[in-house]
Formats: structure tokens, C-alpha cells, sequence
């Protein structure tokens, strides 16, 4: 039998990640929500990568700009003992448009898949 994923992957406050880019607590029927299993760990790396890149508000995306970020990705999830291996890592800017006032910005799209412990992991981390 395997181990539950919040064991696996661990738990963790559950953080908010709004339009305006602003990590905040989730609130979920009063008390702080939590986040457990995969989810505490896509949580992780989006905020070690986030860490790791810096403000990335307009920047113009070069083919070296590009492979460098992929390389500091890759890093960060070789870095973390819960990922076994790093299947692939695509970056890229997209037009996004935000909900409340239609606006529309560019923003850093990072699709990463990879093989984390007991299973595949898929993330799409936004900039």
C-alpha cells in the first residue's frame, strides 16, 4: 500500500495567487484554508521558482533570456527531494487579460512536467 500524498508531498498553507501577482492566505470558512498532497507541492515550486526568477514584468523574452530561466527552473526542481526527474520545461510569454477591469499584460508562462514521488506532476506557473 502507498503512502497517503500529504505524507509524501506534505501540507501546507494554502496561498492565494491573485491578478496582481500578490501571494496572500487563503480563507475558507473562517479558518485558514490548507493545502495537502500534490497541490502543497505544485505550491512549493511555483514559490521557489518565483523566488528564484524575480520580478519578470516587462521583460522581453530572448532565446537566451528563455534558456536561462528554463535552466534556473530545472534547477529548482532538481533541487527539491520530492521530484525524481525532470520529463521537460517550456517557457514563454502570453497575452492574459485580467477579469476585473479586461486589461490585457504579458506574462511569463512556465509549463513544466516532471516525475515526482509516486506519481507524473504537471505544473503551469504564470508570471
Amino acid at each position: 500500500m502507498s503512502e497517503p500524498e500529504d505524507q509524501i508531498y506534505g501540507q501546507g498553507i494554502d496561498l492565494l495567487d491573485s491578478e496582481d501577482r500578490q501571494w496572500d492566505i487563503t480563507i475558507q470558512n473562517g479558518d485558514v484554508a490548507i493545502v495537502r498532497g500534490v497541490g502543497e507541492l505544485e505550491k512549493d515550486i511555483s514559490y521557489k521558482i518565483r523566488r528564484t526568477l524575480g520580478p519578470v514584468e516587462g521583460i522581453l523574452l530572448t532565446p537566451t533570456l528563455q534558456s536561462k530561466i528554463e535552466n534556473a527552473v530545472t534547477r529548482v526542481l532538481n533541487d527539491d527531494p520530492r521530484i525524481r526527474e525532470v520529463d521537460s520545461v517550456t517557457v514563454e510569454m502570453v497575452e492574459r487579460e485580467i477579469e476585473s477591469n479586461g486589461s490585457k499584460h504579458d506574462e511569463l508562462l512556465i509549463d513544466v512536467e516532471c516525475t515526482a514521488i509516486g506519481s507524473g506532476v504537471d505544473l503551469e506557473i504564470v508570471l
